[in-house]
């Protein structure tokens, strides 16, 4: 799937699915466990800008930027 682009971030996968965004497909790696999702090139040129711009309004517990 070349129009596609796969992301290990589960919060990031998490919230475009919010923003009406699901992935298109999911795996899984049987080594270390972790999820990865896929995400139309289009959708993601879309959101991430999005995406950049709400982690900008949150700090972390630490009162550092994230």
């Amino acid at each position: 799937m070349e129009d596609v682009v796969w992301y290990g971030n589960a919060l990031q996968a998490a919230q475009y699915y919010l923003w009406n965004c699901p992935p298109v497909d999911m795996s899984v790696s049987p080594d270390t466990k972790h999820w990865s999702f896929a995400f139309y090139k289009e959708d993601h040129k879309r959101l991430i800008k999005r995406w950049n711009a709400q982690k900008k309004d949150k700090t972390s517990e630490y009162g550092q930027e994230v």
